[in-house]
């Protein structure tokens, strides 16, 4: 399976040992290392859970930590060196995500463009944020790291929030 048909295409599957691994670590770092996981069950559940008060939580620290990872970036890259570096990579990628994203939800026989927007969405901003993290010089285990590692073997990460961490 080449790497832009892996977008998306083991949402809602069965987890294997680096899912577990990758989710492991994310809720480690979130100081949950005891979170158990909620599997969603379709593309509608998981759209539905990334509009609630928790998920949005979750884009906020998201947001501090990507300030952040800008901040230790800029110690190492000017502002100009940054923006040609990451510009690029969610222009480059966003055709293949979402062409993954709307493969996987036609298997389903699902045709709303909606799921589409918010997966695509949602992994473009993985991309972003891992890019990001490369430049800031983040070791493997952070978890944009991860989250970015999940989306690329096929899963919709969603987010660690009050001892659950959330994946379709």
């Amino acid at each position: 399976m080449s790497l832009a048909a892996a977008w998306f295409a083991r949402v809602g599957g069965p987890l294997d040992e680096d899912d577990r691994a990758d989710i492991a670590a994310i809720a480690r770092a979130a100081g949950d290392a005891s979170s158990e996981v909620e599997r969603m069950i379709s593309w509608f559940a998981a759209c539905a859970w990334a509009e609630t008060a928790a998920a949005v939580a979750i884009a906020e620290e998201d947001e501090d930590e990507r300030e952040r990872l800008w901040q230790q970036a800029a110690q190492l890259h000017t502002e100009g060196e940054l923006l040609a570096q990451l510009q690029p990579v969610t222009r480059d990628a966003a055709a293949s995500v979402r062409a993954a994203a709307q493969d996987a939800v036609a298997r389903q026989r699902i045709h709303e463009p909606m799921l589409v927007d918010a997966a695509t969405a949602a992994a473009l901003l993985a991309i972003h944020h891992h890019a990001l993290a490369l430049l800031a010089g983040v070791p493997d285990a952070h978890p944009f790291m991860r989250r970015h590692a999940l989306f690329r073997r096929g899963r919709w990460p969603l987010g660690c929030h009050a001892g659950r961490y959330v994946i379709y």
